[in-house]
């Protein structure tokens, strides 16, 4: 009986033992759980920042280049061509702007240019003087050289003689051509002080 009684002693602390070693992996996971529940890097966003975190841009936009001068900003809207070229590239790329974005648009080759890549932009001035100076003048300065050179009066000899005054006025009508031509089209080399930028529409 001394030794059952010893035996039925030592019972109870064995299974409370065996118990607490038993529950322990079960509330240790349990811990970190909760852990990793109430961690700020891993806790479960509310429904409505989720919404607001991974909503998509579907706002309007228009592109802006931005410059000093009387007039500081041009304005592109989509549908109008873009004249550009490329960093890293020789040659000018005229694109459609299908769609305006933040930091990029879209080309008519569904490509996506992102303004930071853009070295440079060119604009045609829609100037009827010069558009219509650069093809008129030059063809005027040649009309009255070939004019004036095969006019009889100005012949010596029986040949036809280039007067100082033809030479003067011809080569300013074709000089002034070449003009038109040069200030038809502007361009404008993007840095700190020319850059394109997307202004939201409102």
């Amino acid at each position: 009986m001394p030794y059952l009684a010893i035996h039925r002693c030592w019972i109870l602390p064995i299974l409370s033992i065996c118990c607490v070693l038993g529950l322990q992996p079960i509330l240790c996971a349990q811990v970190e759980e909760e852990q990793a529940v109430e961690t700020p890097g891993q806790r479960i966003r509310n429904p409505e920042d989720t919404f607001r975190i991974e909503k998509p841009d579907y706002a309007e936009y228009f592109l802006a280049l931005e410059k000093p001068g009387f007039v500081k900003r041009l304005r592109f809207y989509e549908t109008e061509r873009l004249d550009f070229k490329l960093k890293k590239e020789s040659h000018w790329q005229k694109s459609l702007l299908v769609d305006i974005r933040k930091d990029y648009f879209v080309s008519d080759d569904f490509a996506r240019i992102y303004f930071e890549d853009i070295k440079s932009v060119r604009i045609r001035r829609d100037s009827w003087f010069l558009n219509q100076g650069s093809i008129l003048l030059p063809i005027a300065g040649l009309g009255y050289f070939l004019m004036d050179t095969l006019n009889p009066a100005n012949r010596f000899e029986g040949e036809p003689v280039i007067t100082n005054r033809n030479i003067t006025l011809s080569g300013s009508l074709l000089m002034g051509g070449l003009l038109c031509q040069i200030f038809k089209t502007q361009r404008y080399r993007m840095g700190k002080w020319k850059y394109l930028k997307a202004i939201q529409k409102f």
